[in-house]
């Protein structure tokens, strides 16, 4: 299906994006990100697709309980294996299963909301919010570190890139 495929080429792309920084650049606080890290916004990826495969297996996802591991934003070594296994794992799942989505959009731990969703709708959601994070991610590297080269699809949705190359064969 297109959206393992895509899903596969984020997900690798974001794997070469980890493995060209050096460990300070994955972890120096930058002004542009309010503070926050690129291994933090990478953490914070890499989360949801955690969260995504537990409710996998059980049927019942809740992004709001990712476990913050701080590994995931500064261990390069540690964030490659997970993304080499969420990869492969992704490449395995059924997108016809449905599931539950348990959120609490509240200040407080009282009331939570139980939706329906699809593992082919929590696909969509994991690729849209990956591609959301490369694009600030991107950001902050073209001002702090813009000896790096990047990919230069990346941070951009599918939907840009159909209507750009539209746009080019005009």
């Amino acid at each position: 299906m297109e959206i393992i495929k895509n899903t596969d080429g984020i997900l690798n792309q974001l794997n070469g994006l980890v493995d060209s920084l050096q460990p300070y650049e994955f972890t120096k606080p930058l002004t542009i990100l309010s503070g926050s890290t690129i291994g933090q916004h990478i953490r914070h990826i890499l989360e949801f697709y955690v969260e995504f495969l537990n409710g996998y297996e059980f049927g019942i996802v809740c992004y709001d309980n990712r476990k913050r591991n701080l590994d995931f934003e500064t261990n390069q070594p540690i964030i490659i294996s997970k993304l080499n296994e969420i990869i492969t794992t992704i490449r395995g799942c059924d997108l016809t299963i449905d599931l539950k989505i348990k959120s609490n959009h509240g200040l407080d731990d009282k009331e939570h909301t139980i939706s329906n969703s699809s593992v082919m709708r929590e696909m969509v959601y994991a690729l849209d919010h990956t591609v959301h994070h490369l694009a600030i991610i991107k950001i902050a590297m073209q001002v702090e570190f813009n000896h790096i080269k990047l990919n230069e699809n990346m941070g951009i949705a599918p939907s840009t890139l159909r209507n750009n190359k539209k746009v080019c064969v005009q």
